[in-house]
């Protein structure tokens, strides 16, 4: 079967989310294929949502939902003893994905809203680490809905 790129959420809004920090020269990868986690590298994740009512459609007399939630979460963490800069890698996540910047434009969903959700903060005196959390809602739809296959 061939699936439409526009359903794999998850494969796409990590790769732009790295694309723009790779731009700014930060280590990024998706969180789900690193074999472990290093320090000066953001980890990405989104996780899908619910399908929300705002846009949904009738295609071929069933109902179709085109918009959704998901979020999209980075693991920034820094160590100490390499001289990273913690705070500025977390205020870089934080104004990347500000609505105003347009990062996770693509040609496959339209942005309507990108909302903080929360950051939670962890050192780790031992290994010399900081560790933030930061979590954003996205609410998008997907711009072409007509050539979905069966």
């Amino acid at each position: 079967m061939n699936i439409p790129t526009q359903f794999k959420f998850e494969q796409n809004f990590e790769e732009l989310a790295i694309n723009v920090l790779g731009a700014e020269n930060i280590n990024a990868q998706k969180a789900r294929d690193a074999n472990e986690i290093r320090s000066n590298t953001i980890q990405v994740y989104f996780e899908t949502g619910e399908a929300l009512e705002d846009n949904s459609k009738f295609i071929d007399n069933k109902k179709e939902y085109t918009t959704f939630s998901g979020s999209l979460s980075f693991l920034v963490i820094s160590n100490r003893l390499l001289g990273n800069d913690h705070t500025n890698q977390v205020a870089l996540v934080r104004h990347m994905m500000m609505n105003k910047m347009a990062t996770l434009d693509s040609a496959y969903y339209d942005i309507f809203d990108i909302k903080p959700l929360a950051s939670s903060f962890q050192q780790l005196e031992e290994d010399n680490l900081d560790s933030t959390s930061l979590v954003f809602e996205i609410i998008f739809g997907i711009k072409e809905f007509t050539d979905i296959g069966s």
